[in-house]
């Protein structure tokens, strides 16, 4: 039986998959205590005891010191507030946009600055004002309940202490990732007498409790929430993912909604409360930005442009914040180049040598964990009875990969058609579909390089590229592609018209079926059992353009390949394409296991209410940390 009668047995939709009634894991626990280096802690308890102990007229000098430092080099930091600033501030000038950058920065860091020192000393800070607080007593006195919105403006330490010292505020918070400083600045926000509960569901439990007892909470509503949650509305007239949860919890509740800032002011802070609308039943995301909006423009320079507002796109969209090229970026192009040119006249011998050395420490890191954490959870399903085995199998045919890649780039066509020992299925090219083009699937299978490269020397080829997220790999990618004639595209809006195109006038485009995209772009379709997030793009291009779809796979065989091209005999009006394809890519992988990049994160986005799969390490053995049940949501 040839590969392609193989993977035709399932192209019908027929599903063969083994039983997965999968294995338990040693423990069904879903916590585990976080563990804090205790060097790490006490640095950053010295640091912030000696913030507290400066005195306050000493601050200033300090934040304008560090604004200098984080200008210089907070590159990342300052690449996003620029953009979020010509972004929302377009009417400035350049001049005037980096004059606000730099006055935002000093704002931001003198809000750290000061911080400590409210911690520990509640009385250090001077309210010249204090607005429509009054409206909080009457929600309170009414038993009904107060909502304060709290968007990062001005000093929202100061707020914070203000409103836990006055109606002990739940207010809920997004943890840092440094498990250190997150730990410490929880343990000092504690004597402000606010209540600080997490942004998941727990919180909102906690934060619907205290409404319906008539208390108060806070929210900070220009933070995106969850990939699963919130609506997009316009901030600064571009669509931004935001939370509906204020305006749910008032529905529920009967709440009242307030926005409350602290703004800083030569002689100490104002704060100001002014209800967001005059009744609930007009409230929706769209006002609550625009309240927000009208505040920013109060005091543009003390609000946090350095967040990514809009990280999250509509369906469709480009991303808003591009790939930043690395500071020794010049340095790491000329490492890489001089690398992959060694590489591409290593003999054989040496050259397998070398991908094993390389695949035992690619083990040792991340990749090895993922490989690891994807099969104990995959290999079941896929028919793998040794998963360390594979594990390893598969991380050396990354690094294999990886190695050889400047070899199929860089070689002559007639040298890339000697490598191919055997090629199966060129015929389907076009077949009794006179002038239109192909759709060529190319999982992260073997070699996919191979393919598009074999591709480049007969078809005029257009392929759709997940981007790395180093600037200096991202432009290497990209630079191989387009010196073979190959033209390299996204999945937005306007790429996919120009791939419909493209495919009109009798091209190929090769796009990888198991490349996980934002969650807007996709849907979650079972792969070996358990939801992964799957790009619509290739089920709506197979639709609407009746291309032929085929499936591109280069497996190594020794030091040649076989290269095939399997007909994937969709039918282009089936309601179910992106379930037809990920069958017959489960197949063409349990023939192949070994070859299969099992360290690519491919159910990095659960399903709503779903385990993150990632985030912890394995259980002892090898044993996945959640039940397959668990996962798969049955």
């Amino acid at each position: 039986m040839t590969t392609e009668q193989h993977i035709n047995q399932n192209a019908t939709g027929d599903d063969t998959r083994p039983p997965t009634d999968l294995r338990s894991p040693q423990s069904a626990e879903t916590t585990e205590s976080v563990r804090i280096g205790r060097f790490s802690l006490g640095l950053a308890r010295i640091a912030l005891a000696a913030l507290a102990r400066l005195p306050l007229g000493l601050l200033p000098v300090v934040a304008c010191l560090s604004t200098v430092l984080i200008l210089l080099f907070a590159r990342r930091t300052v690449h996003i507030a620029s953009r979020n600033i010509r972004l929302c501030q377009p009417s400035l000038s350049n001049r005037q946009q980096r004059q606000l950058l730099r006055a935002s920065t000093y704002h931001t860091a003198l809000t750290a600055l000061q911080a400590p020192a409210i911690w520990r000393d509640k009385g250090r800070y001077v309210l010249t004002a204090i607005e429509g607080v009054s409206l909080i007593n009457e929600c309170i006195d009414d038993s009904r309940g107060a909502i304060l919105i709290m968007p990062h403006l001005g000093n929202w330490e100061v707020l914070n202490h203000f409103l836990g010292s006055r109606y002990r505020l739940t207010h809920m918070f997004r943890p840092n990732n440094r498990s250190a400083i997150n730990q410490v600045v929880q343990e000092q926000r504690a004597g402000t007498g606010t209540c600080f509960v997490e942004a998941d569901a727990s919180g909102v439990r906690a934060q619907l409790r205290q409404l319906h007892q008539g208390g108060v909470i806070g929210l900070m509503p220009d933070q995106e929430p969850e990939v699963h949650g919130g609506e997009f509305a316009p901030f600064f007239g571009h669509a931004a993912l935001t939370s509906s949860l204020s305006i749910r919890l008032a529905d529920r509740t009967g709440a009242r909604i307030f926005m409350v800032t602290c703004v800083r002011h030569a002689a100490g802070f104002r704060i100001k409360c002014q209800p967001l609308a005059s009744d609930n039943t007009s409230l929706n995301v769209s006002v609550l930005n625009a309240a927000i909006t009208r505040l920013i423009g109060e005091y543009p320079e003390q609000y946090l442009w350095s967040y990514k507002r809009f990280r999250t796109r509509p369906a469709g969209e480009p991303a808003i914040y591009p790939i930043m090229r690395s500071r020794f970026f010049h340095l790491r192009r000329l490492v890489a180049s001089t690398g992959r040119l060694i590489s591409h006249h290593l003999s054989r011998r040496l050259r397998t040598r070398l991908s094993r050395i390389y695949g035992v420490m690619l083990n040792l890191t991340r990749d090895g964990t993922i490989a690891r954490t994807n099969l104990a959870y995959c290999g079941a399903s896929a028919g793998i009875a040794n998963v360390r085995k594979t594990t390893s199998d598969s991380i050396f045919h990354s690094a294999m990969h990886r190695l050889r890649r400047a070899e199929i780039w860089h070689r002559s066509d007639s040298e890339i058609e000697s490598l191919c020992q055997f090629i199966e299925g060129r015929e389907h090219f076009h077949r009794d579909r006179q002038g239109a083009g192909c759709i060529v699937l190319t999982p992260r299978l073997g070699f996919p390089d191979l393919v598009l490269r074999d591709l480049s020397i007969h078809y005029s080829v257009n392929d759709v590229i997940e981007l790395p997220s180093r600037a200096e790999a991202a432009e290497q990618k990209t630079r191989e592609r387009v010196r073979h004639g190959i033209r390299c595209f996204d999945l937005s809006g306007p790429s996919r018209q120009r791939l419909m195109q493209r495919l009109s006038e009798g091209e190929v485009v090769a796009v990888s079926p198991d490349m996980q995209p934002r969650l807007r772009d996709g849907h979650f379709v079972d792969f070996f059992g358990i939801p992964a997030l799957t790009t619509t793009a290739i089920p709506e291009l197979i639709a609407q353009s009746q291309a032929r779809t085929l499936m591109g796979v280069a497996l190594a065989n020794g030091n040649s390949f076989e290269l095939h091209y399997l007909d994937c005999q969709i039918d282009p009006s089936a309601p179910d394409i992106a379930e037809r394809i990920m069958r017959q890519l489960e197949t063409v992988i349990r023939l192949n296991p070994d070859q299969y990049e099992w360290s690519y994160k491919r159910f990095n986005i659960r399903p709503a209410g779903q385990p993150k799969l990632y985030r912890h390490a394995l259980l002892q053995g090898g044993a996945g940390r959640y039940t397959f049940a668990a996962l798969a949501g049955k």
